[in-house]
């Protein structure tokens, strides 16, 4: 029994960790232009564990191609990186999870 009560909770925090780190992604990405290995600091700070960098380029990309935040290639001391910034559809998205949870939003402040 214990064995299925850990189960349902491993699932159940590992939903929200997601659900947190999107939420985190698009906060990041609204104020300025942030590359993933920066988002990937950030959220490891807020979150309080390390998402693996396949977990973290795999919600970048999903949010990329359902139009929430865009990419620009720029180079920063000599190294090709993306830039990823906060779209006008993404900002829209943001609001929406800001008003509707906001103790999520709360819990994820400095």
């Amino acid at each position: 029994m214990s064995d299925l009560i850990d189960n349902k909770v491993r699932k159940f925090t590992k939903k929200i960790g997601y659900a947190m780190a999107e939420l985190l992604i698009l906060k990041t990405v609204d104020t300025n232009p942030t590359h993933g290995y920066k988002i990937m600091l950030i959220l490891r700070r807020k979150l309080g564990f390390i998402l693996s960098p396949s977990t973290v380029y795999t919600l970048l990309s999903s949010l990329l191609c359902d139009g929430y935040i865009s990419s620009e290639k720029a180079v920063i001391n000599n190294h090709n990186i993306n830039l990823f910034t906060l779209t006008h559809k993404g900002k829209r998205l943001l609001d929406q999870y800001q008003q509707k949870h906001k103790v999520l939003v709360f819990s994820l402040q400095d």
